[in-house]
């Protein structure tokens, strides 16, 4: 392009500039990479929101970005940079669901817009009431599970419970509408637990908690016998075992004695033997042993004999 200036006299004067005409602008593109449609987070949770522009006019790092929600309005602007990438930290979203939008300008103001809805809610909270940290089970007792569960923003019986024993799932028992859930179990062999039960919301948040517990394993029961065998009346009475009990922990095994006459509980006698002085002939004595571990009582053996009537001895004679 050329001007050129002339005056009365004829003088004249010019001057040229270069101008190129490109084709007709284009708007940028862009798109929400992170977080996905759908997805959701907890309040006062940071939200990572990432995202593209490009422009084939100009380069990337002379576009303008923003981030807005319906819910909370304007969250604020963005860099881009040279490869187009976006990246936007918020922590302050409101709770409930959000459409978020990226909004991506030129230098002639021509607009793009990509939108997701992102949903923030409270996640749930949990405590486990039963059982007890650190509580001591014997093998076979009935063992109470129950945990009390709270959402400020979901039905309690909409909760999903996950039941976790050991690493592995063990339970999936659901709360009522009041956030209580419990069931019974006794078939817990012995060893220690830890239980975790984690409760996940719809909006798939969840709280947590943990509780460790110890079922104790109980002796086996002894092998027992009377002696001596055959009994008389004149003869003390003593219980040998045979083969005494074994506590599967390796723990010190202990015994108690009931002894029963003709079926009737003799709760004098507590002992290993009893003397001769207790038993009449043909009586039928029948001792229950119990093995006792520091927790608990294992499965008890019992054994019986009738007294025999004994033999008159000569304790010595004469001839008349």
């Amino acid at each position: 392009v050329q001007l050129q200036v002339e005056d009365t006299s004829g003088k004249s004067a010019s001057a040229n500039i270069s101008v190129r005409v490109g084709p007709p602008n284009s708007a940028p593109s862009c798109q929400i990479d992170a977080p996905q449609d759908g997805t959701s987070g907890g309040v006062g949770t940071v939200v990572q929101f990432s995202g593209s522009a490009f422009d084939v006019d100009i380069p990337s790092t002379s576009l303008l970005a923003s981030w807005k929600s319906n819910v909370d309005g304007t969250l604020g602007g963005a860099t881009v940079n040279s490869n187009g990438s976006i990246l936007f930290l918020y922590t302050n979203l409101s709770a409930g669901s959000h459409v978020i939008s990226l909004m991506v300008e030129d230098e002639v103001g021509a607009l793009c817009t990509d939108s997701i809805v992102y949903t923030v809610g409270v996640a749930p909270t949990i405590a486990i009431t039963s059982p007890q940290e650190g509580e001591i089970y014997n093998e076979g007792e009935i063992i109470h599970f129950e945990v009390q569960i709270q959402d400020e923003d979901e039905p309690l019986d909409g909760i999903v419970l996950d039941w976790v024993l050991n690493g592995t799932t063990y339970s999936s028992q659901g709360a009522t509408s009041a956030g209580l859930a419990q069931f019974q179990d006794a078939s817990l062999t012995f060893g220690s637990y830890e239980l975790q039960t984690t409760a996940t919301d719809s909006n798939n948040l969840s709280g947590s908690a943990l509780r460790g517990f110890t079922v104790n394993g109980l002796p086996s029961a002894p092998t027992l016998s009377l002696t001596p065998n055959p009994a008389g009346s004149s003869d003390d009475l003593t219980v040998v075992l045979d083969v005494p009990s074994l506590d599967p922990e390796g723990g010190v095994v202990s015994y108690s004695y009931e002894w029963f006459r003709d079926g009737v509980l003799q709760t004098h006698l507590s002992t290993a033997t009893i003397p001769y002085s207790e038993t009449l002939v043909g009586e039928m004595w029948l001792v229950r042993v119990t093995p006792h571990d520091a927790y608990g009582m294992g499965a008890p053996s019992e054994t019986s004999l009738i007294i025999q009537n004994t033999a008159p001895t000569i304790t010595g004679h004469q001839i008349i």
